[in-house]
């Protein structure tokens, strides 16, 4: 097993982030569902749950429960889907969430207990500079690796309109991000200490994949979707909880459409996208030299989801109900795509060479 602790720093309040994190989830899982035939996510469950609840094996604090189907494919790497069926490219997620502290846990029918994953996950209003945040046992810390993540780092590279070193929020001034230093001279500043601990029981693939696994489908995913975060704060920063509730309602119906309309149709067609800004799907992106750091972290469905499609959700409905001030955040964002080729890292830019690994 690998176990490392990703001390995710970020522009905002603890407070702010957790209804930014809904809203990232949110607003990703409808533009991404659906791009290739039969990949995405299905949401199963969102609902809250008590301590004494029979979902909560865990024994964690009363909160938010999910339950999540990801349809991988193509998402993983070649020499994996070379030793498993297509069938089995499926990963169940399932949340606790009893902010600010949360446990997420994914499954595998077909690979069993030769599978686990698990990202615990506790948020602070510090830089990082908790020695044990997780209250890990001596043993489990002797393994713990511990990364910070600057998400102004310019590995993996950049996408368009996500950039946080040319980003800047009109409704609260924040930005941009100057890497290495941001979080010297920032305020606020939290941090999101997330514990992952990956094991793979398989003859021959173990260390590739948790090595992997870590690196691309955790910290590099990590860093993609905290950029959407920061760079779409002008649409969360006035929304109430209540807002994002019907928000992941409503992402629950179209993210289930557009996955069964990608089965019968190859992919998804563009009068079902509901693109609130734009296409911002991730890009298999680059490599990165990892910096070694001294350790001091059911939604309600429609009865027929063929309801849901073209005319419920046209371009501009989504835009409309959850970002007030979307145009001007969208010119913003459309003047801010810029692309950088160095990884700053300490105080000195590191980079390797471009890689495909999804391929």
């Amino acid at each position: 097993m690998l176990i490392k602790e990703y001390r995710l720093l970020l522009p905002c309040s603890v407070d702010e982030y957790f209804r930014a994190q809904l809203y990232m989830v949110a607003k990703a899982a409808q533009q991404e569902t659906g791009k290739r035939a039969g990949e995405g996510l299905v949401i199963e469950e969102n609902r809250p749950y008590a301590a004494d609840d029979p979902c909560n094996e865990y024994h964690m604090p009363p909160g938010q429960y999910t339950k999540k189907v990801f349809y991988l494919k193509s998402k993983v790497p070649a020499f994996v889907r070379f030793v498993m069926p297509e069938s089995a490219l499926t990963m169940v997620e399932r949340s606790w969430n009893a902010y600010p502290h949360c446990l997420t846990v994914y499954s595998n029918e077909w690979l069993g207990d030769k599978f686990r994953l698990s990202v615990e996950t506790v948020h602070a209003p510090d830089a990082g500079t908790q020695t044990n945040p997780l209250n890990l046992k001596d043993d489990e810390l002797r393994k713990r690796q511990v990364d910070f993540i600057d998400i102004s780092c310019a590995v993996p590279r950049m996408e368009p309109n996500e950039d946080p070193t040319s980003w800047q929020s009109r409704r609260t001034g924040r930005g941009p991000l100057v890497p290495g230093r941001w979080y010297y001279e920032s305020q606020p500043v939290m941090c999101a200490y997330k514990l992952c601990k990956l094991e793979f029981r398989k003859w021959g693939l173990q260390t590739m994949v948790e090595e992997w696994g870590h690196k691309y489908g955790l910290k590099y995913t990590f860093i993609r979707y905290h950029r959407k975060l920061v760079c779409w704060m002008d649409e969360w920063i006035d929304m109430t909880i209540e807002d994002i509730r019907r928000m992941e309602d409503e992402t629950a119906a179209v993210t289930r459409y557009k996955y069964e309309y990608s089965l019968k149709h190859g992919g998804t067609h563009d009068g079902i996208e509901s693109d609130w800004e734009g296409d911002t799907t991730a890009v298999d992106d680059t490599t990165s030299q990892e910096r070694p750091v001294a350790a001091s972290n059911s939604a309600a469905l429609p009865a027929s989801s063929a309801a849901v499609g073209a005319d419920a959700y046209p371009d501009t409905h989504l835009k409309s109900k959850w970002t007030p001030h979307h145009e001007e955040a969208v010119a913003e964002a459309s003047a801010e795509a810029v692309h950088s080729d160095g990884e700053v890292r300490a105080s000195a830019p590191a980079r390797e060479a471009d890689h495909d690994f999804s391929a």
